[in-house]
């Protein structure tokens, strides 16, 4: 003899609402036979298997409509279906994991930024070695967009500092260089730059020359990578991987 499970079983049996399963009813996905005596819905296990259907098509984002005509396909029509339904899945899983590779390596940045911030000054030289002025036109800013981590910021030595930005990207024939790592042999210290959106002048890098030369150095140019924007004491600043030149 075959058992049936009520309404509030299937519920739980599938975590949804009793009002979606009236609500899929209704609307003609199944038809449930009732009780004789107290009328009450009673569920075979051909409505569960149906159910269980239903809900791929939902999990699937097919809509109601479409998800009742499926339920009356051929084979080969389901076979079509599911295989456009995981041609889809695998472009959403792409793009899902590009979106993550975005976070880890923001996530990267900010480590990065953190450890600049703990350690005053390190030894290194710049983790690439060579970039071309950005012109900021739409090739360069798509390919600034493509990586942010390759927009450079290049300040000249002197009492006035000039703020050029480049691209660590290797130049095309004829483009201007902005920086080339191999001209000369140099020394450079890391640090944390601090510089304000909406006023460069407002910026850490002073204070970073006067602690230098408190040490004994000399400074020169500095080469910059962008990291991030955040709020710092409700100033909106940029963050840049920074080395200096020492003498």
């Amino acid at each position: 003899m075959e058992q049936y499970l009520k309404i509030n079983e299937v519920s739980k049996l599938f975590d949804i609402p009793v009002s979606t399963l009236h609500y899929w009813e209704k609307h003609g996905l199944f038809q449930v036979r009732r009780n004789k005596d107290n009328k009450y819905r009673e569920y075979s296990m051909t409505d569960v298997l149906n159910i269980w259907e239903i809900m791929l098509y939902r999990e699937l984002n097919i809509p109601i409509q479409e998800a009742k005509e499926l339920l009356d396909k051929n084979v080969d029509n389901l076979e079509q279906v599911y295989s456009a339904n995981e041609k889809k899945l695998e472009e959403q899983i792409r793009s899902l994991k590009k979106k993550r590779e975005k976070i880890k390596e923001q996530k990267r940045l900010i480590g990065l930024l953190k450890e600049l911030e703990q350690e005053e000054f390190r030894t290194t030289e710049p983790d690439f070695s060579i970039c071309k002025v950005d012109k900021v036109q739409m090739d360069s800013i798509k390919e600034s967009l493509k990586n942010p981590y390759n927009c450079i910021m290049f300040i000249s030595k002197g009492e006035e500092k000039e703020y050029t930005r480049g691209i660590a990207l290797p130049p095309e024939q004829g483009e201007e260089l902005l920086w080339d790592k191999k001209q000369e042999e140099k020394k450079y210290v890391e640090f944390l730059l601090k510089m304000n959106v909406e006023d460069s002048s407002d910026n850490n890098l002073q204070e970073v020359i006067s602690r230098l030369e408190e040490m004994g150095h000399k400074t020169g140019e500095v080469i910059a990578r962008y990291l991030l924007v955040a709020n710092e004491e409700g100033r909106r600043m940029e963050y840049y991987r920074a080395w200096i030149i020492i003498k």
